[in-house]
């Protein structure tokens, strides 16, 4: 049966469940705070999350399906392995946040602060950035479908070994991109005839009136 009671300390519950090998269903947590703790291998399914706060915490083979995180702020906490499906974070603090070697399906990142999180070895799959702030964020050796930003400030952004063909940058402020060397991660991207000229001289193109 759902759970649908208010946790006092989430952490601890969704840990002694993932101990029992049980899997955690329609919980709601508010305004719960953690620091520095750890969750390993735990299934959450509809999962509400509100105002709370999870600062360097880690995330070790975590399933999140359908949940929602709202107002909270999960600075410096770490995902390893880790898969989010059909998840939204709304409004949130995601500063230095880590996703290694995880799974993005239908994620949607809306009125974020991801300022220094780092996207490495991940797939992301119709994952959306939508007026959000992104400020030294990296995406290194990701793979992408449907990957999309709307009316972000994406600022000193890296792509690395990240194709970004198919995704569009037009409705996005966006600045002092970094890529590899060869540029190749660009292939296929849209951007703006601003942004063009920008990356254009970081390829060291010369654009003459």
């Amino acid at each position: 049966m759902p759970d649908t009671r208010a946790f006092a300390d989430p952490i601890a519950y969704i840990r002694s469940c993932a101990e029992a090998d049980e899997d955690v269903f329609s919980a709601e947590f508010s305004s719960a705070e953690a620091a520095y703790e750890e969750v390993y291998s735990a299934d959450l399914y509809s999962c509400k999350f509100s105002a709370c706060r999870f600062t360097d915490c880690n995330f070790e083979k975590v399933y999140f399906k359908d949940c929602e995180f709202s107002g909270c702020d999960l600075s410096n906490s770490a995902f390893s392995d880790c898969c989010f499906k059909g998840c939204k974070f709304r409004g949130c603090r995601l500063l230095g946040i880590s996703l290694d070697e995880c799974v993005c399906e239908g994620v949607r990142f809306e009125n974020c602060t991801l300022d220094y999180a780092v996207f490495s070895n991940s797939k992301l799959a119709v994952t959306a950035f939508s007026e959000s702030a992104m400020l030294s964020a990296a995406f290194i050796s990701c793979t992408q479908r449907g990957l999309s930003f709307g009316g972000c400030t994406i600022t000193k952004p890296q792509f690395t070994r990240t194709s970004l063909k198919g995704v569009d940058f037009s409705d996005s402020r966006l600045s002092s991109l970094v890529t590899s060397d060869d540029f190749s991660e660009l292939r296929g991207a849209y951007f703006t005839p601003a942004q063009a000229a920008e990356l254009a001289l970081l390829m060291g193109i010369k654009i003459k009136n």
